[in-house]
């Protein structure tokens, strides 16, 4: 007999239906296995026990501004692989709160492939950063830098650089110019410093303001200027790529900033 729910909702019936029709055919599938002597085969799961996926992740380590070698401002590849981590295993966090570390049942593992980026990368890059380079005055920390005894040099001048605009850079040029997928995850290691075109700069994201106080603090605060940005998601309602692109960059001769103690 039909539930006065069922019979009154006519998506109920469906599922109904559509429950029957899966059930029925859980019991031929099974039925055709035991006749034929088999039983259930799965690929991932496995009943009755804990099962822990693995997969390898591709990394792009490209360097930008660096050379290969053991000089005061080259990369010796080998170690800077032996300082990454080769594995990957993430946690239940609120475990770890009460001094229980619970894995999950995944596993990472990571296969870096390192780049240097030629000369005629570095001259577009370089020249793409210049081209939207913007004057503006030291931030507090590039002051603050500034009134330090030990200290390369004095900032006079700096520069305000569109992060957004500059991962899309990236991303559209990583493949033609390098011949790396960006849809990889993608690493830029950036050092503009020592080059002839150089400017002290930070990179800024502005034009997204707070929704109730219609403050912007990218715009606004010396302490959201980066040197670093990445992983914008392709359909972002500000600076969307338009497109999947894992990149991230980080620019070591940008700055100083206040977050990363530079």
């Amino acid at each position: 007999m039909k539930s006065m729910h069922e019979i009154q909702n006519p998506r109920a019936r469906h599922w109904v239906r559509a429950l029957s029709l899966l059930g029925a055919l859980a019991l031929v599938t099974s039925a055709s296995q035991a006749a034929n002597g088999g039983t259930p085969t799965f690929t991932t799961l496995e009943p009755g026990k804990t099962r822990v996926i693995a997969q390898q992740i591709p990394i792009n380590l490209v360097l930008v501004g660096y050379e290969a070698g053991a000089g005061a401002r080259d990369v010796n590849t080998a170690t800077l692989l032996a300082e990454l981590p080769s594995t990957y295993r993430p946690i239940v966090r609120d475990s770890v709160y009460y001094g229980v570390t619970q894995p999950l049942g995944l596993s990472y593992s990571y296969a870096y492939n390192v780049r240097f980026a030629d000369n005629a990368f570095e001259n577009d890059f370089f020249a793409y950063l210049g081209s939207i380079a913007q004057d503006q005055p030291l931030t507090q920390f590039q002051e603050m830098y500034n009134d330090q005894i030990n200290k390369t040099e004095v900032l006079t001048s700096n520069a305000w650089i569109d992060a957004p605009s500059v991962e899309k850079w990236l991303a559209l040029n990583a493949g033609s110019k390098l011949g790396i997928d960006p849809k990889q995850y993608t690493i830029f290691l950036v050092n503009w410093y020592g080059r002839a075109d150089f400017r002290p700069h930070v990179y800024t994201k502005i034009g997204e303001p707070d929704p109730e106080t219609g403050y912007d603090f990218g715009l606004l605060r010396d302490s959201r200027k980066l040197i670093a940005w990445g992983g914008t998601p392709p359909n972002d309602e500000e600076t969307g790529l338009g497109t999947l692109a894992r990149i991230w960059f980080y620019d070591l001769s940008a700055g100083p900033e206040a977050w990363s103690g530079n």
